[in-house]
C-alpha cells in the first residue's frame, strides 16, 4: 500500500541516520513510547489520582467510575471515524493533533473545581488519547510489519504495561507536589515527549523507499494452529460475520474485568486491605510488570499454539484472579492476584489484534478495529462504574468484584465461538 503523504523529513536524512537498523523498528519504539506517556499519565494512573482527589472532592465512588467511564466513552464511541481519519491521513498526522490536545487537556485537568468541569476535560482529554493511542500505534504497527507481526504487536502491547511502572512516580508526585501541579507537569511531559515521537512516525516504509519488515523473507512465521486470511475484508464485510461480533463481545467482557480494576484497585487497597496509597500503587506496579512478561510470552506463544483456545483459558484465569483478590485475607493474595491477572492479561492483550488480523486480513484492519472498538468501548464503561455503583450500594468490594469474575468466566464462551471466517462467495484473493 502506498501513501499519498509526502514525509517531512527527506528519506536520504532518514536513510543515512538509521541506515544499521530497519527503520520499522524505530517507529515502533516510538509508538512504545506515545503508549507509555499516554497510558501511564492517564488511563494507568487514573486510580491514584482519584484515591488523592477524594481529599479534595468528597465525591462518590460513582461520580469517579462514571470520569473514568467516560474517557472510554468518548476515545471508543469515536473509534470508527478515528479510524477513517487514520485511513485518510496517515497515522502520523493525526497523533500529532493527539498528542496536543491531550497534553493541553492535562494542563486544563489542574484547574478544575466541579463535577462538570472533571468531566468535560476528561472528555477532552481521552479525544487526545483516541487520536494518539490505541488505534493509531496499532495500525502502524501492521503496516510496517509482517514477518515479525507477532512480535512487534507483542512488543507494542508492552508500552501500555510499562506505563503502569510510571503509577509509583505519579504517586509520589501527588502526595508531595499535590495533584494540580502534577497534571501541569504530566501535560509539559506529554508534549514535550509526544511531539518528539511523531516526529520519528512515518505512516508506511513505502514513504522512506522500504518495505515491510526492511527486505522479502523467504519463508514467512506462520501459526499452523491459526488460519491467516488470504482475504482482505472490507469493514462492512467485516460486519456480516458472527466472528467479528463474537470477537468483539468477548474482547468487551474481558474489558470489564482490567478496567475495572485499574479505576478501583488502588481504592479497594487503601481502604479495605489498610495499604497506603504509595504501597498500593506498587502493587500495581506490579501487576503491570508481570504482564510484560505475559505479553512477551504471549508474542512467542501467538507463533505456536491455537490463539484463541488459549484466550479462553486467559478468561478463566482472570476469573479465578479477581476471586482471590476477593476473599484473600492476607497480602499473600494480592500477590497471587497480582501474578496470575497480569500473566493472564499480558498473553491474552496481544492475541486480541493478532487474531482480527488473521481473521480479516490486514488492509482494512483501522476500520475493523474501531468499528470493534464501540463494543468494546461498552466494556469498558460498564466496568468501572459497575464496580463502583455496587460498592456504593453494598459498602465493599467483593460482591462487585464476584460479579466481575462471572463476568469474565462468560466471556470465554464468546472466544470459543469466535471461529475463523469464510470469505464472501464471490470474493477474489486481494
Amino acid at each position: 500500500m502506498k501513501n499519498n503523504l509526502q514525509p517531512q523529513l527527506h528519506p536520504p536524512l532518514l536513510k543515512r541516520l538509521f541506515s544499521k537498523t530497519f527503520y520499522g523498528w524505530w517507529v515502533l519504539a516510538a509508538c512504545i513510547g506515545m503508549q507509555i506517556v499516554n497510558t501511564g499519565l492517564l488511563m494507568q494512573a487514573y486510580g491514584t489520582y482519584t484515591a488523592v482527589l477524594q481529599d479534595t472532592f468528597p465525591w462518590s465512588k460513582t461520580i469517579y467510575a462514571t470520569g473514568f467511564s467516560v474517557q472510554y466513552a468518548v476515545s471508543g464511541f469515536l473509534a470508527p471515524l478515528v479510524g477513517n481519519l487514520l485511513l485518510r491521513f496517515g497515522p502520523r498526522k493525526i497523533m500529532t493533533i493527539g498528542v496536543i490536545i491531550l497534553g493541553l487537556g492535562f494542563i486544563a485537568f489542574s484547574f478544575i473545581n466541579s463535577v462538570w468541569s472533571f468531566l468535560l476535560v476528561l472528555s477532552i482529554m481521552s479525544f487526545g488519547s483516541a487520536l494518539s493511542g490505541f488505534l493509531a500505534v496499532n495500525t502502524l504497527a501492521f503496516n510496517w510489519f509482517d514477518h515479525w507481526r507477532s512480535t512487534s504487536i507483542a512488543l507494542l502491547q508492552t508500552g501500555m504495561s510499562i506505563g503502569g511502572l510510571v503509577v509509583p512516580a505519579i504517586a509520589y508526585a501527588l502526595v508531595t507536589l499535590g495533584w494540580r501541579p502534577t497534571a501541569i507537569l504530566s501535560g509539559g511531559l506529554i508534549l514535550f515527549f509526544g511531539l518528539i515521537f511523531t516526529f520519528v512516525i512515518r505512516n508506511f516504509p513505502e514513504d522512506i523507499g522500504s518495505i515491510p519488515d526492511g527486505k522479502i523473507h523467504s519463508k514467512q512465521v506462520t501459526n499452523k494452529h491459526q488460519v491467516q486470511s488470504s482475504y482482505n475484508f472490507t469493514a462492512k464485510e467485516a460486519l456480516q460475520t458472527s466472528s467479528f461480533w463474537f470477537l468483539s463481545f468477548g474482547h468487551a467482557l474481558a474489558m470489564v474485568l482490567i478496567f475495572a480494576l485499574m479505576a478501583h484497585l488502588v481504592p479497594f487497597l487503601k481502604e479495605e486491605r489498610g495499604l497506603s496509597v504509595q504501597f498500593a500503587s506498587n502493587i500495581f506496579a506490579l501487576l503491570t510488570g508481570i504482564t510484560i512478561a505475559g505479553q512477551l510470552l504471549g508474542g512467542y506463544l501467538g507463533t505456536k499454539v491455537n490463539q484463541r483456545l488459549l484466550i479462553v483459558a486467559c478468561m478463566f484465569a482472570h476469573a479465578i484472579s479477581i476471586l482471590l483478590l476477593a476473599f484473600g485475607t492476607s497480602l499473600f493474595w494480592v500477590y497471587c492476584f497480582a501474578v496470575l491477572h497480569g500473566l493472564a492479561w499480558g498473553i491474552r492483550a496481544p492475541m486480541m489484534q493478532l487474531m482480527r488480523a488473521d481473521y480479516f486480513g490486514r488492509k482494512n484492519f483501522a476500520q475493523i478495529m474501531g468499528n470493534s472498538a464501540v463494543i468494546v468501548t461498552m466494556g469498558i464503561i460498564l466496568g468501572p462504574m459497575l464496580a463502583g455503583v455496587m460498592t456504593d450500594i453494598f459498602g465493599s468490594y467483593r460482591n462487585s468484584f464476584v460479579v466481575l469474575a462471572i463476568l469474565a468466566a462468560i466471556g470465554s464462551v464468546f472466544f470459543v465461538l469466535a471461529v475463523p471466517p469464510q470469505p464472501p462467495e464471490d470474493a477474489t484473493k486481494i
